[in-house]
């Protein structure tokens, strides 16, 4: 009771008041919003993917421009998310890790320049787009031919990068090399992708939410160990209810 009293009491005072403290805008619709300080020094940025085929580096704080890659064919992304791994082909420790329509996975290092499955690291020009389109192309880390749904690396563990696809897969990449440790299909388009250790075993369990209208539970290696049916189409928005779920039957 006391807790409800002091939320009247705030919002009395306009402490319930939203304040806008910057606005950035992007030529088309903003699929993905996410933050991490991938520069290390201290400070959150904020990454966003739309759909006009861009990715956006700007500062938390003042919403300030920092960087805009146009990548690929400038298709439209849907995803993304931050990794940080040590690397010894690349300087870079945090990677960008994007996904889009047409079904590729690009990874950017933190100054917005494309990492090959090799090691290279690809420039770009002051409006965004690649210098050598070429290389820049066959730059993808994963080439599903649908649309990438989601994509998630775990920060505590962050040796493989997840993603799940309307082809109706989920995949693992090692998130060094970019090579693909396993596949594992279901019978509909994988709208969501997670990871964490639900048995407190010391290794990840992999969750994968399909329109099959399962949750799919995998070992580190991509093998299924059970999988739970659901009601909900929509596993993207209910994952972290699904994830809950999983940990207490599993």
């Amino acid at each position: 009771m006391s807790s409800i009293n002091d939320l009247k009491d705030a919002l009395d005072i306009g402490l319930g008041v939203v304040t806008r403290i910057w606005e950035y805008k992007t030529k088309d619709w903003v699929r993905s919003v996410f933050a991490a300080d991938i520069d290390n020094d201290g400070e959150v940025e904020v990454i966003t993917c739309s759909r006009d085929g861009r990715v956006h580096l700007l500062s938390a704080k003042s919403g300030d421009w920092r960087w805009e890659r146009v990548v690929g064919e400038k298709v439209w992304f849907g995803t993304g998310a931050v990794g940080f791994f040590p690397s010894e082909r690349i300087t870079s420790t945090a990677h960008i890790i994007v996904g889009t329509r047409d079904g590729k996975v690009f990874v950017l290092t933190e100054n917005g320049n494309t990492i090959t499955k090799e090691g290279y690291s690809l420039p770009f020009r002051s409006d965004g787009k690649a210098i050598d389109l070429n290389a820049e192309m066959n730059a993808s880390w994963l080439n599903t031919g649908s649309q990438i749904r989601q994509v998630y690396i775990n920060p505590e563990k962050p040796s493989t990068i997840i993603v799940g696809s309307e082809d109706r897969c989920a995949y693992g990449l090692d998130s060094t090399t970019g090579q693909r440790l396993w596949k594992f299909p279901t019978d509909g388009w994988v709208r969501a992708v997670f990871s964490a250790d639900l048995d407190g075993d010391g290794d990840d369990e992999i969750l994968v939410g399909s329109v099959d209208r399962h949750l799919y539970i995998l070992d580190s290696q991509g093998q299924q160990l059970t999988k739970i049916f659901y009601i909900s189409h929509y596993t993207q928005s209910v994952l972290p209810i699904l994830t809950q779920m999983a940990a207490s039957r599993y």
